[in-house]
C-alpha cells in the first residue's frame, strides 16, 4: 500500500464487509431455522438438491456433484464418439479439458482420486480472489475476514463448488483480467479473457473492455487468438470435425431455450430480470443495443476513474448477457468483491476534489456505491431462500433483477462522473 492508502482507509471496503458480515449473522440464523423445519442438509438449502444425479460411483456417498459426474459420463469414447451427441451440454471442446483431465486421472488412480483431485483445483481456483485479497490487505483481522466472506460463507462459492461445476476454474482468469485491466497491464488482461474464453465462449464479452480503452491492437490479438483456439479447437474431437461444430451449434440453440420459461432458481440472465419483463422482446436485438450503448457511454463519455466501473460492467455482462444463466456464474461477484476489498480508488478515484461544492456534487457517487455494495453483499450471503424449499439462496431469486439496475445504475454514474469532472475542472 502506498502512504496515502495507508493514512485514507478503505472506507467501502469496511462498509462492506460491516454489511457482509450483518447478512452472514441473518444466514446462519436462517440456515439453522429452515434445517431443522424442513429437516434437511444445510448446503441443500443454499444450493443443489443432495441427490442431484442418477450416477452414484463417486466413492462420497448419495451425493455425485452433478456436472462433474454428467460430463465425466458423456465425454466422447471409441462406441461414442460425438459429445454432443452424448449430452445436451453446449460446451467446446476446449472447456472439457478439466473433466478429461479428471477422466484420465480416474483411469489411473480410480474414480475417488479424481474426484478429489478435481475438486481441490477447483476449490483453489474459486479461492483466487480471496487468496489476492489476503495478500493484499493490511491487518490481520482484515485478512482473515475477507478470506472466509469470500470462500466457505460466499453464495457463489458454495454454489460452484457444490455442483462441481468447471466453470469455477475460470475464477483465476477473472482476477488475472481485472487486476491487469484496472492498473493498464493491458496484455494481462487479455490473458485474462483468453483463459476465460478458452472454457466459456461468452468471456469474450470481456473484450468490451479492451475496445472502451482504445486497445485495438491488443483487442485484435484476443479476437484472432480466441478464434484460432475456438475454431481449432474441434480438431482434437474424434468425430468428424463438420459433425462435431454442427452438433455443438445445435445444442447451443438448444440450450438458449433450455430454461429460460423459468425464472427460478435457475435463470440469472437479463432474459428473467423484472419478472421476465425483457422476455416478450427479441432478446438478440436487445443485449445487442444494450452492448452498443455501453461502449458508446464508456467512449463519449470518458473520465479518470473510469475503469472500476467499466469491469463492473463488462463482468457483469458475463452473466446477464447470455439467455440462460445459472447460480455458478455468479462467480464474478467474487471478483468485483475482491477489487473493493484491496483497492481504495476502485470506487473512490483520487482526483476527488473534498471542497464542500464538489462534495454535493459527488453525492450520486456515494449513492450508487451503496448501491453496488449492498448488491454484491447480497449476492454473496448465503441467505437461505424458503419459496422452493432445498433450492438455492435468497439472493439468487432476483439476481438477474439486482444486477440489471446495477448495470444501468453504472452507466448513468458514468455519464454523471464525466459532467461532474467538467464542472471540477
Amino acid at each position: 500500500m502506498t502512504e496515502t492508502e495507508l493514512i485514507e482507509p478503505n472506507v467501502w471496503a469496511q462498509r462492506l464487509i460491516s454489511l457482509l458480515l450483518v447478512l452472514l449473522g441473518i444466514s446462519f440464523a436462517g440456515i439453522l431455522i429452515l434445517g431443522s423445519y424442513y429437516d434437511q442438509p444445510i448446503t441443500q438449502s443454499l444450493s443443489f438438491l443432495v441427490q442431484d444425479s442418477e450416477q452414484f460411483d463417486s466413492g462420497l456417498g448419495i451425493h455425485s456433484f452433478g456436472d462433474f459426474q454428467e460430463l465425466r459420463y458423456a465425454l466422447p469414447t471409441s462406441d461414442y464418439p460425438n459429445f454432443w451427441a452424448n449430452s445436451n451440454a453446449a460446451y467446446t471442446p476446449s472447456a472439457l479439458l478439466p473433466n478429461q483431465i479428471a477422466k484420465q486421472v480416474q483411469e489411473t488412480f480410480g474414480i475417488e482420486i479424481s474426484l478429489y483431485t478435481f475438486l481441490l483445483v477447483l476449490l483453489i481456483s474459486l479461492a483466487t480472489p480471496a487468496i489476492y485479497a489476503f495478500r493484499k490487505i493490511t491487518g490481520q483481522n482484515y485478512k482473515v475476514t475477507t478470506l472466509v466472506l469470500l470462500t466457505v460463507f460466499a453464495q457463489p462459492f458454495i454454489t460452484t463448488f457444490d455442483r462441481g461445476n468447471s466453470v469455477g476454474f475460470i475464477v483465476p482468469f477473472l482476477m488475472i483480467f481485472a487486476v491487469g485491466y484496472f492498473y493498464d497491464k493491458n496484455w494481462i488482461a487479455v490473458i485474462g479473457i483468453l483463459g476465460a474464453f478458452l472454457s466459456r465462449p461468452q468471456y469474450a464479452l470481456l473484450g468490451l473492455a479492451l475496445v472502451i480503452a482504445k486497445e485495438f491492437k491488443k483487442s485484435t490479438v484476443a479476437i484472432v487468438t480466441g478464434a484460432i483456439i475456438f475454431f481449432g479447437s474441434f480438431l482434437f474431437m474424434p468425430e468428424a470435425y463438420s459433425d462435431s461444430f454442427a452438433a455443438w451449434l445445435r445444442n447451443l440453440r438448444n440450450y438458449a431455450n433450455y430454461g429460460s420459461g423459468t425464472s427460478f432458481p435457475t435463470n440469472l440472465s437479463l432474459s428473467t430480470a423484472f419478472d421476465g419483463l425483457f422476455e416478450s422482446f427479441n432478446y438478440r436485438n436487445l443485449t445487442a443495443v444494450l452492448m452498443a450503448i455501453t461502449l458508446a457511454i464508456f467512449l463519449k463519455f470518458n473520465c479518470e476513474g473510469s475503469r472500476g466501473r467499466i469491469l463492473i460492467t463488462t463482468l457483469s455482462m458475463t452473466c446477464l448477457i447470455p439467455k440462460v444463466s445459472f447460480g455458478y456464474y455468479s462467480i464474478f461477484v467474487l471478483v468485483i468483491a475482491a477489487m473493493i476489498f484491496t483497492e481504495p480508488k476502485f470506487l473512490e478515484p483520487t482526483s476527488l476534489n473534498h471542497s464542500q461544492n464538489t462534495r454535493r456534487r459527488f453525492n450520486t457517487r456515494v449513492a450508487y456505491n451503496y448501491l453496488l455494495i449492498t448488491v454484491v453483499a447480497i449476492s454473496l450471503a448465503p441467505i437461505p431462500f424458503v419459496r422452493e424449499v432445498g433450492r438455492n439462496s435468497i439472493a439468487l431469486e432476483s439476481f438477474s433483477t439486482l444486477w440489471t439496475i446495477v448495470l444501468l445504475a453504472t452507466l448513468a454514474q458514468q455519464i454523471v462522473e464525466h459532467y461532474n469532472a467538467k464542472v471540477a475542472a
